[in-house]
């Protein structure tokens, strides 16, 4: 990776660093804050509100529903007649979620709550299931514990007079719930318990709560919710056919046009069928595929003569239970939801029967307890036995139907460390695989860039918390303040940039910017989980640590750094310009052009610099095909060196630095070693990806070959040039081609990114702060579709390969980034028996010999050519 000097820094930012860089404004943790604080009261809907019952999904007359066994009183009814909203009792009395079928409601309508409460935001103008918990976290910490209980009475109420938790307070929502907090909520209420005046106040308040808890998970325990004879539970609607609150077939299009284009992948929910069906079809779609007649949804939902079957609506609706809409982890468009036994489902289930027990004992009902900490037990023997998977590491979800798990992780692997309902073992095994989901915003849904919100490369508030919180409840606080402390700043950047907290983030790029295909596309403003984990997370990052760290981890208090006292005072003066060169970096925003000639212009101006200082000859060639930039010292190569070569590797990301930047790291060494430096200008990123580049410079080397030994031959690159050395090594290794005699990997080597430098480094370079080690995998263009435990990508990865490697000369300053990255490769050599040197200049930056005015740069310089000329053949 190379900027040429100052741009090494500016690289950082760029690609490493700086997808979590707002160019708006700075982050400001206080800013977003007052947003939050703010936003609770924007956020919050009372029923004598006549904007809290609109529903802007679909547009119609405002109706709000009572409970049939709960007339409105005066005071609403005087609050419809304000509004201008129509008042209407529901038919019958609720007993269970899809006792009342919300097709037979003549409109569709707002259902009562007595209490404010607080919603998402957006057009999401009502109390939501799930989010809620988050929201109640939030309101909480920030001290509104009476609103707080406000939202958790309603529930109460939905329970009582709507049959359990709903989706959210609407009509159409009457034949689903959404994933089960109500016991996290009541339990979250008793453990602040600031919302009651006395522990009598609260243990009166859970008396009240109780029975419609029972109420609430008994949901979860009928025939419609039990994946089969596994013995848990899976998301089920209890309706049928499109969902009510779907106002045109638009999506339903899509998907049969999608399945039609994938029918490798259709798992059979197409259906031939006519446009306009007659009467005796009709009735044949209302039993294989939905009502024709009675939905006009239904109706639009055909393309080129296919219809989606029964099977497919059922899934869509389970999906929309579960809260993951839209996703492709549970089949395409997530139609098989209700075909798994899910991770995420039977963690929460195993938590609320933990908490109902916990509730009985409190209430003094100890038989109650013994009942549900049975049923606790006997969940978690059913997830060892069905969802955890020994040789993989995790959890993983269970299609029941097919008999086998989902093909690829999703994040919800972690839900039982949230739920208490992990071994130690497991837990230990489930946070090595954090790697599979974490980037520099914070946790993605998955690893597969289905187009859909809940894949990657998005994440979401509240399932980085329910992350964040189980890797806490297990001791490994290390990675609960990294990852928190990554989504936070995600919020930070993103309220810096457009004043705004959105529903998702893209974990990737590290903000708000969110480009969904599939499904539901828009990335709403409130927003109320975001701001309630916020907040939670605030929480754990401004805890006391115990003296030394949990497992190391320091929480700093900011203090100034001065430049080294044992750098030189060149290095001193040029370290302004560094950090005005990395400020002035463009983005790839605009394309890969703009940096590009960025980055050319600095370096050619270094060229100059270089010739000044060490007078050679430049030429260009073509070798196996590859252009190269040929240097050769000007007064001729030593006579010594005749039958000796170097192979140069410029840096850039893998982006950019091609010529001009591979001249700048092979003009000093070729005039003061007195050999010929061939600088390689291989393939690169966006136009081309892993591993074009390693086969460009084996191709060359192999070309060289016909004319030196391979004893005499030496490769070398900094950044992205010293990691493409440490990968052309490894593919010799495994080809069986004969070893360079030296190699050197500058300021990026053979190790991932990661260690003490990746936080401290930035921050010594003026750049704000990462959030730790990064994957050039994920990060990088060039390795799209490459693995990060791939040895030919990582040859630190296989042990035995790294003991082949040839004498290799490691460089870096203590203020590079991938310092540690250098030390822990150096390490890694030297442990394999490979004769390693290495060399740190104090208070030195990313790439800084790019200045060949610097005495340390000009030390560089020698210790590469002596090292060459010491371990070269002749």
């Amino acid at each position: 990776m190379r900027r040429s000097a100052s741009t090494f820094g500016c690289l950082l930012l760029s690609l490493l660093f700086a997808p979590v860089v707002a160019h708006a404004a700075a982050p400001d943790p206080a800013r977003t804050e007052a947003y939050i604080d703010r936003g609770w009261d924007t956020l919050t809907r009372r029923v004598e509100d006549c904007s809290a019952l609109a529903d802007p999904k679909v547009g119609t007359h405002p109706v709000v529903y009572v409970p049939a066994d709960a007339p409105a009183d005066a005071a609403l009814v005087a609050t419809a007649r304000r509004c201008g909203v129509e008042l209407r009792a529901l038919p019958r009395t609720i007993s269970r979620i899809g006792d009342i079928d919300p097709h037979t409601l003549a409109q569709q309508g707002l259902l009562y709550l007595p209490k404010p409460y607080v919603v998402p935001g957006g057009f999401f103008n009502e109390m939501y299931g799930w989010d809620s918990y988050f929201i109640v976290l939030g309101l909480l910490a920030d001290g509104r514990a009476a609103l707080a209980r406000d939202m958790v009475d309603n529930f109460l109420y939905q329970v009582e007079h709507y049959g359990g938790v709903l989706n959210a307070n609407r009509s159409y929502y009457l034949t689903r719930s959404q994933p089960p907090f109500l016991g996290a909520m009541i339990r979250a209420m008793l453990d602040d318990g600031s919302a009651f005046g006395s522990t009598a106040e609260a243990d009166a308040w859970l008396a009240h709560a109780w029975p419609l808890a029972v109420r609430d998970h008994a949901t979860w325990t009928r025939p419609e919710h039990l994946a089969g004879d596994t013995g848990l539970a899976r998301y089920f609607d209890y309706g049928s056919g499109p969902v009510l609150e779907m106002r045109t077939a638009d999506y339903l299009r899509k998907v049969i046009a999608w399945l039609r284009a994938h029918p490798a992948r259709d798992p059979g929910w197409l259906l031939a069928a006519s446009e306009h069906p007659d009467a005796a079809e009709a009735a044949r779609l209302k039993r294989e595929s939905c009502d024709v007649v009675a939905s006009q949804v239904c109706r639009d939902a055909w393309v080129d003569g296919y219809r989606l079957r029964a099977d497919f609506y059922l899934g869509d609706r389970a999906m929309r239970e579960s809260g993951f809409d839209v996703n492709f982890h549970f089949g395409p468009f997530a139609g098989a939801t209700h075909h798994y036994a899910p991770v995420c489902l039977n963690s929460l289930l195993y938590a609320y029967e933990r908490d109902l027990a916990a509730f009985a004992r409190r209430l003094g009902k100890p038989g109650d307890a013994v009942v549900y900490e049975q049923a606790a037990t006997t969940r978690r023997a059913a997830m060892d036995r069905h969802l955890w998977r020994p040789a993989a590491g995790m959890y993983a979800d269970y299609d029941f139907v097919a008999g086998r798990h989902a093909d690829e992780p999703y994040v919800t692997t972690f839900y039982p460390l949230w739920a208490g309902a992990a071994s130690p073992a497991q837990a230990d095994a489930l946070r090595g695989k954090l790697a599979l989901f974490e980037h520099p915003g914070g946790l993605a849904m998955s690893r597969d860039r289905s187009g859909a919100q809940w894949d990657a490369p998005f994440g979401w508030a509240p399932v980085n918390w329910l992350v964040v919180a189980g890797l806490d409840r297990y001791g490994k606080r290390d990675d609960a303040i990294r990852i928190a402390r990554a989504f936070t700043a995600t919020i930070d950047r993103a309220i810096a940039h457009d004043g705004t907290i959105r529903e998702k983030y893209n974990m990737v790029s590290g903000d708000a910017d969110v480009q969904v295909t599939m499904g539901y596309a828009d990335n709403v403003v409130g927003f109320g989980w975001s701001n309630g984990v916020y907040l939670k997370m605030q929480e754990l990052l401004r805890a006391p640590v115990d003296a030394g760290g949990s497992a190391g981890t320091m929480e700093l208090p900011a203090f100034a750094v001065p430049f080294s006292r044992y750098a030189s005072p060149e290095a001193q003066a040029r370290f302004s310009g560094v950090l005005a060169e990395g400020r002035a970096a463009p983005g790839l925003s605009s394309g890969i052009e703009a940096p590009r000639a960025f980055y050319d212009r600095i370096n050619r101006d270094r060229v100059a610099r270089m010739r000044a200082r060490y007078p050679v000859t430049l030429s260009t060639d073509t070798v196996a095909g590859v252009d190269v930039d040929i240097v050769e010292p000007a007064d001729g190569i030593a006579p010594a060196n005749r039958n000796r070569v170097l192979i140069a590797l410029h840096g850039g990301a893998f982006l950019w630095g091609e010529h001009s930047g591979a001249l700048v790291e092979a003009i000093p060494v070729a005039a003061l070693g007195g050999v010929r430096v061939v600088g390689v200008d291989y393939r690169q990123g966006p136009e081309h990806v892993f591993p074009a580049a390693t086969d460009d410079v084996v191709a060359v080397y192999k070309a060289l070959m016909q004319r030196h030994p391979a004893a005499n031959i030496g490769i070398y690159g900094c950044s992205a040039g010293g990691m493409l050395t440490g990968q052309v090594v490894a593919r010799l290794v495994r080809d069986a081609i004969p070893l360079p005699g030296a190699i050197g990997t500058f300021c990026g080597s053979v190790a991932a990114l990661g260690g003490d430098s990746a936080y401290v480094g930035p921050l010594l370079s003026g750049d704000p702060i990462g959030n730790g080690p990064v994957s050039i995998v994920e990060r990088l263009p060039y390795f799209k579709g490459a693995r990060a435990d791939d040895p030919m990508v990582v040859p630190a990865n296989d042990p035995a390969l790294l003991a082949r490697f040839p004498p290799t000369l490691l460089l870096s300053g203590t203020r590079d980034f991938a310092m540690s990255s250098v030390l822990q490769s150096h390490r890694l050599l030297t442990r394999a028996g490979v004769q390693a040197d290495l060399h740190v200049w104090d208070g030195m930056w990313h790439a800084f010999f790019s200045d060949p005015e610097l005495p340390e740069s000009q030390e560089a310089y020698a210790v590469t050519a002596a090292f060459f000329d010491r371990h070269l053949g002749r």
